[in-house]
C-alpha cells in the first residue's frame, strides 16, 4: 500500500500545521474504519448464501448434480449434513464468513485488512471459490456492486470523521 505524507508550512500559523500533521497521522492508520467493514462484510456473504451466489443476475452457482443431490438427501435426513442448498453441508464455510469463528481469518492492521476463510482449516473452500475440471465455480468470496458502494461510504464517513476531529482540536 501507499503511504500517504501531508506537510504543510504555514509561518505565524503553529495551530494549522498542526492540524495538517494529525491528519496525516490519521491517514497512516485506518483500523477503525477497517473495523467497521467487517460486519458490511458479514452481511455480503450472509447475501450471497441466501441467494445461492445471484447477487448480481448472471452469478448464481450451478446447481448440484443430480447424483450429488440424492446423495445430500441422504446425508441430510441422516443429521450429517444441515442443509440441502449449495456450498452447505456442516455450515463451517458460511459460519466462517458470517461470523468470527476458528475458521475466521479477520486480519487489520494500520493501512491493510484481511479477512475470510482459514483455507488452512477448510481445504475445500478454495476449490469451491476457483472451481476444478470436476467441480463447478461457485465463488462465494467477491466484492459486490452494493458492498464497494459501503465499503467507499464507510471510508469517507470515516476520514471525514477524522479530519474534523483534527481540525476542531488544533484551530
Amino acid at each position: 500500500m501507499g503511504m500517504v505524507n501531508v506537510t504543510a508550512e504555514v509561518v505565524g500559523e503553529a495551530k494549522l500545521v498542526r492540524a495538517f500533521k494529525g491528519i496525516s497521522e490519521k491517514l497512516k492508520d485506518f483500523k477503525d474504519i477497517f473495523k467497521k467493514i467487517v460486519p458490511e462484510f458479514n452481511k455480503m456473504e450472509e447475501q450471497i448464501f441466501g441467494r445461492q451466489g445471484a447477487v448480481s443476475p448472471n452469478n448464481r452457482w450451478q446447481d448440484l448434480s443430480d447424483v450429488y443431490a440424492q446423495q445430500k438427501i441422504k446425508l441430510v435426513r441422516a443429521g450429517k449434513y444441515i442443509s440441502m442448498d449449495v456450498l452447505i453441508a456442516t455450515g463451517r464455510l458460511k459460519q466462517s464468513l458470517t461470523s468470527k469463528t476458528s475458521d475466521s481469518i479477520i486480519d487489520i492492521k494500520d493501512t491493510e485488512m484481511l479477512i475470510g476463510t482459514d483455507g488452512n482449516k477448510i481445504k475445500y473452500a478454495i476449490t469451491h471459490q476457483k472451481g476444478t475440471g470436476r467441480i463447478p465455480k461457485r465463488k462465494f468470496v467477491f466484492i459486490s456492486s452494493e458492498f464497494k458502494n459501503e465499503i467507499i461510504k464507510i471510508f469517507k464517513e470515516g476520514l471525514n470523521k477524522n479530519i474534523e476531529s483534527e481540525i476542531n482540536n488544533n484551530l
